[in-house]
């Protein structure tokens, strides 16, 4: 008998020691994440999340033609226009990098050894931190601890959020907060008619009725305030990302939007839709294409807008695993 609770004392150290080696992360929407909390944040990301943070963080290599044809998700590069002028919706533009493919080609292409950057928590603390500091302070810098809290005040005050929002907010509130700032700054630059065709693709994506010409009128937190109250059964952090896809279906070039997206959803076996596009494209560059299209990509360095990208890839993230 004493051996079996002596062997039953074993087992359950071991499976609490594996359990604490596991450090999963706790997701709370009032709490201010620390650098551990990051870390496991990382850690608890598939490999498909983990891809799509470097791919908006822009780490992933070039591609060369050879891969074309060998890669999940990736067909022979005949299948592509050679640029974005001769693109075509039957021939998407080529991608030039990992950063502008799926998840999936980025896994396979690390399994078969023709992707050397590492798909791993390290490496993705390694690019936000180069690309969020001051480079000539980077050799100095730790990059196991990161205070990803910091980083994302940083960024909230570059996007105008209040000193006392950034000082007091939790870490999701203030990710969510810069994703209003970007919804604003680029509603604000929109002509009449392109707020009105941003609202019925709202309508057509949630289901919901939404006053379009009503809305239109108002300011942008008015307006965003507005579709909340219409889209009832969609958190904010959702609602924001189905905006961010309808707005760059608005404001990029159609013919490569919908040549890259039927790429996408060829390779996916789904059928396009703004808010699919966007959620499976690298949302780096789906920022990329919208703070271009309505001018406002100048306002800032490109670091600052990539470290933004890879803010809002989390707050996605979080908002898809952890928000119900």
């Amino acid at each position: 008998m004493k051996h079996i609770r002596l062997v039953a004392a074993v087992m359950l150290c071991v499976i609490l020691l594996s359990n604490i080696a596991e450090a999963r992360y706790y997701f709370s929407e009032s709490h201010k994440d620390t650098p551990q909390d990051f870390t496991d944040f990382l850690s608890d990301c598939t490999d498909e999340e983990r891809v799509q943070l470097l791919q908006a963080l822009k780490e992933l290599p070039a591609l060369k033609d050879n891969y074309f044809g060998k890669l999940k998700g990736l067909p022979e590069i005949s299948h592509f226009a050679k640029n974005r002028k001769s693109a075509t919706v039957e021939r998407p533009p080529k991608p030039a990098t990992f950063n502008e493919v799926l998840p999936v080609t980025v896994i396979d292409a690390s399994d078969k050894g023709l992707m050397t950057v590492p798909i791993t928590p390290a490496q993705i603390r390694r690019g936000l931190v180069y690309r969020a500091y001051n480079k000539l302070t980077y050799p100095g810098r730790g990059t196991q601890d990161v205070d990803y809290h910091e980083i994302v005040q940083w960024a909230a005050e570059k996007a105008g959020v209040s000193k006392e929002q950034v000082k007091s907010l939790p870490t999701f509130a203030l990710e969510t907060k810069i994703a209003e700032k970007y919804f604003e700054s680029i509603w604000d630059n929109l002509t009449h008619e392109q707020r009105v065709e941003f609202l019925k693709g709202i309508e057509k994506e949630s289901g919901a009725k939404i006053d379009a010409e009503t809305i239109s009128r108002m300011g942008g937190i008015a307006a965003l305030a507005a579709i909340q109250t219409a889209i009832t059964v969609w958190g904010l952090p959702t609602i924001l990302a189905t905006s961010f896809a309808v707005l760059a279906d608005l404001l990029s070039n159609s013919v490569i939007l919908i040549a890259t997206a039927k790429f996408l959803g060829t390779a996916l076996g789904t059928v396009f839709s703004p808010l699919g596009w966007f959620l499976t494209s690298p949302i780096g560059w789906g920022v990329t294409v919208i703070l271009a299209g309505s001018g406002l990509y100048q306002l800032g360095s490109a670091e600052k807008e990539t470290v933004s990208a890879f803010i809002l890839t989390v707050n996605m993230i979080k908002a898809r695993k952890y928000v119900k």
